[in-house]
Order: C-alpha cells, then structure tokens, then sequence
C-alpha cells in the first residue's frame, strides 16, 4: 500500500508541475525543436584552450574570415577570478583593437561581437588582467 502511495504522489507531482510549466506529457520530448526555416547555428571558426602565464604572460591564435563577417569571441577563464581581453590584429598589421576591453569580464567570461572590416588572416592575443594566469577558452563564431 505504501508503494502505492509514493506512486500516486510521484505520478500527482508529476503532473502538477507538468501543468504548471505548460508541458503535455502527450508531445514531452527530449528532442530541442527545430530551428526555424532560414535561420542558422553561429559557425565556429576558432574553439581551442591555450595558457597565458601569470604575471602578464599571453597566447595567440590566429584565423581566416572575411570582410563584413560579424563575430562573437567569448573568452572563458579557468577560474572565476580570471579577466580575460584580447587584442585582435587585423591581416593588413596595422589596424589592431581590444576586444572585448580589460574589465569588462564577469566570473571569468568575456564576451564581445564585432563586424570585420578585412578578409585575411586574423591573429588575436589574449591576455589576463589579473595577472593570474592559467588556461583560457577562446570561441569564435560568425553569427
């Protein structure tokens, strides 16, 4: 009888919090719903780790894209205390940015999105505020 009752308020629980958060256990998925016609997933030009030794230390990377691409770097800190920037050079050497800025991250993660304004080979260094240190997560994805 026991079991039964712990079935009845388990299955009760169940649908209580299906209702309230609009599910139909009829068309419960665990499948994501498609995109949309026409829109797509951001393409991901660089997804590598890479050390920058404490005490302002730094790592590169470098990549291809193309004028008017717009992309998204998000940079990911092996610790909370971590602030991670970088500085993107452009193909032709003489046009270099910060991106995203120093003090601009939070926990860790800094995010920003630009739009290119050449096409070659790009080289972005990656640096980190705090002087901590440590292994650093770089994306970029064209969005």
């Amino acid at each position: 009888m026991r079991k039964f009752i712990l079935w009845l308020s388990f299955f009760t629980l169940f649908f209580v919090l299906s209702i309230a958060v609009g599910c139909n256990i009829n068309t419960l998925s665990l499948n994501p719903p498609p995109l949309p016609a026409g829109q797509q997933l951001p393409s991901t030009i660089v997804n590598t780790n890479r050390t920058i030794g404490a005490g302002g230390g730094f790592a590169e990377v470098t990549f291809l894209a193309n004028n008017g691409q717009r992309i998204r770097i998000t940079l990911t800190g092996s610790s909370s205390m971590m602030e991670p920037y970088g500085s993107l050079e452009y193909p032709d050497g003489m046009t270099s940015i910060y991106t995203p800025d120093l003090g601009s991250s939070l926990n860790g993660v800094n995010i920003s999105e630009l739009i290119l304004t050449q096409s070659g080979t790009y080289t972005y260094i990656i640096f980190d505020g705090s002087n901590i240190g440590g292994p650093v997560n770089i994306k970029i994805e064209v969005i």
